[in-house]
């Protein structure tokens, strides 16, 4: 039996027998301690010899710990010499004696001492409501990412606030494993097509992206030209075009962020005719698109041979050219929610992963190391992951086939499903192979997650998604500078399920009720808004019904059946 004791000031953990002693929470300087109590590590965890039910423990514990200053909580002070915060703006204690508390900032990051402060509402719908590690949060808990103009003055005389940047209201986390499995299975079935499109008999011919009946337009391969062969001889470092401005990936040296500002400085300078190819090197499985940029190794590494064909991608829609479903954050682009937590933990808390960081640097140079460890980002991972997920309830009415009727479920797909049932976790993740060299694998079938298993042996996803990106018109666009018009209004579908319980609507929370939630819809879903509002009232208040029956796990009205 697995025991957890407090020895003093430092944690001894039995795991299988085996005493482990970890001083990640002990004393500092006057007595004060570190909050976090995370001793198992990223080892125990690959070689189970910590249990499934001590690693969500610990992942919770990581979740909900409130971080001090000695955790590492924020920035440290400022360097003119060194850029440490890619964020590019730090608490203002540092650069104005008068003013600032140290820790805090709220705009572009430092919002936080810990991820259940914005998401810990499991119904919004209860009075009061009720709570649970892992849920919504409401339009405080809103964070303001990549803001450089806030005027609240009314310094314009416009009568009106204004800003830019983004806005988003925290969603809960109930689920995400089915979701994970999801996107690597879609991601796979795109990798394989792709694969198939550059098989030398197949050169030239047209391959639709498909999968989970979703479309993801399509592909070809073709020969090089000379002109794309010359630039691709001129320019074959680390720094290759990859994908697009909307593909950050949080577990790296560059944050989200970050690689934006990157993209979107290499678009301005991309040869046109470029930017929508990946090129292929025929001995590798491995693809890199040519339009935005981020960090990769080279391509050309440790061989002399030249690409011969490229896969044409300007018919791609819906996802990045490198043909791989981001599911996670509301413009689908973050992998996985391990890549999600890298950003957040930084971005919100100024908690530096060690894994982006590396081990005993101190690269905010706030005087704390490790602050976040490989071992407590990966419980982190899998207690995301295993959360059960959101339940339906028998609706009256005609509301569902109302749905579908109208078109909403078109994009707001009822039921996704898997051919697995296990999810894998990686470290390092390989976004292009999301099934190769797992560290640790979960059973999503089994408690905590409880999926229903579905007739081809995966799981029933009923998240109300396809996981595509979509154009939602010039009324939702966001106003994020590093991006373009279309950028700002792209956005991934979102996911319904639970929607019940979880006001306020749409990706900022600028909808209190499910009809505003729907008359926002513009782009792509503009016939959907129209026909639901040319709908009897009798009608609409069906289709509201049958949204009231999506709730938050374990509502006492769902169906189990």
């Amino acid at each position: 039996m697995n025991k957890t004791l407090l020895t003093g000031w430092c944690f001894a953990t039995l795991i299988a027998g085996v005493p482990l002693v970890s001083c990640a929470a002990g004393p500092v300087p006057n007595g004060e301690m570190k909050k976090l109590d995370a001793p198992i590590t990223h080892t125990q965890i690959e070689n189970k010899t910590a249990s499934l039910a001590e690693i969500i423990d610990q992942g919770k514990r990581v979740f909900s710990t409130p971080f001090n200053k000695h955790d590492g909580l924020g920035d440290g002070p400022f360097d003119e010499m060194e850029d440490k915060n890619p964020f590019g703006s730090r608490p203002t204690l540092q650069a104005n004696s008068d003013e600032g508390n140290g820790h805090f900032l709220r705009m572009n990051g430092l919002d936080s001492q810990t991820c259940l402060e914005c998401h810990s509402v499991l119904s919004n719908d209860a009075v009061p409501a009720t709570f649970e590690v892992g849920g919504v949060g409401g339009a405080a808990a809103n964070a303001f990412p990549a803001v450089t103009k806030f005027d609240v003055a009314n310094s314009d005389k416009k009568e009106y606030a204004s800003f830019n940047g983004r806005v988003i209201n925290p969603p809960f986390v109930f689920g995400s494993g089915g979701v994970e499995l999801l996107a690597k299975e879609m991601t796979k079935d795109l990798q394989d097509i792709a694969q198939q499109a550059l098989l030398p008999e197949n050169v030239g011919k047209i391959y639709e992206l498909v999968t989970n009946d979703v479309h993801f337009g399509s592909v070809f391969s073709r020969n090089l030209t000379p002109h794309e062969l010359h630039e691709l001889k001129k320019n074959p470092s680390d720094e290759i075009a990859s994908g697009n401005g909307l593909i950050p990936t949080n577990c790296s040296n560059e944050t989200g962020m970050a690689k934006m500002r990157a993209a979107a400085d290499l678009k301005q300078e991309a040869d046109s005719e470029l930017m929508h190819f990946i090129a292929i090197q025929p001995s590798r499985t491995s693809f890199y698109g040519l339009g935005g940029k981020m960090q990769t190794r080279s391509f050309f590494e440790g061989t002399d041979a030249m690409p011969e064909v490229i896969l044409d991608t300007s018919n791609v829609v819906g996802v990045d050219t490198d043909l791989v479903v981001r599911p996670f954050g509301r413009k689908g682009n973050n992998v996985t929610t391990r890549d999600f937590d890298c950003g957040a933990l930084r971005f919100h808390m100024g908690m530096e992963p060690v894994e982006i960081v590396g081990e005993d640097v101190d690269h905010d140079g706030d005087g704390v190391k490790n602050e976040i460890s490989v071992g407590q980002l990966s419980s982190l991972a899998i207690f995301n992951t295993t959360t059960a997920p959101p339940c339906e309830a028998k609706a009256e009415g005609k509301g569902r086939q109302l749905f579908r009727k109208i078109g909403c479920a078109s994009c707001h797909s009822p039921v996704m499903k898997t051919s697995r049932k296990t999810l894998p976790f990686q470290h390092p993740e390989d976004p292009a192979h999301p099934f190769k060299e797992p560290y640790y694998q979960v059973d999503l079938t089994q408690e905590p997650a409880n999926f229903k298993k579905s007739l081809k042996g995966g799981i029933k996803i009923k998240l109300y998604s396809d996981l595509k990106r979509h154009d939602m018109g010039p009324r939702l666009q966001e106003t994020l500078h590093e991006a373009s018009d279309v950028e700002n209004q792209l956005f991934i579908t979102a996911r319904l399920w639970g929607i019940a319980d979880t006001a306020p609507y749409m990706h900022d929370g600028r909808a209190t009720t499910l009809t505003e939630a729907i008359d926002w819809h513009g782009g792509e879903a503009v016939a959907a808004r129209a026909s639901y509002f040319s709908l009897e009232q009798s009608e609409q208040e069906d289709v509201l019904k049958f949204l009231r029956s999506l709730h938050t796990p374990s509502h006492p009205a769902c169906s189990h059946s």
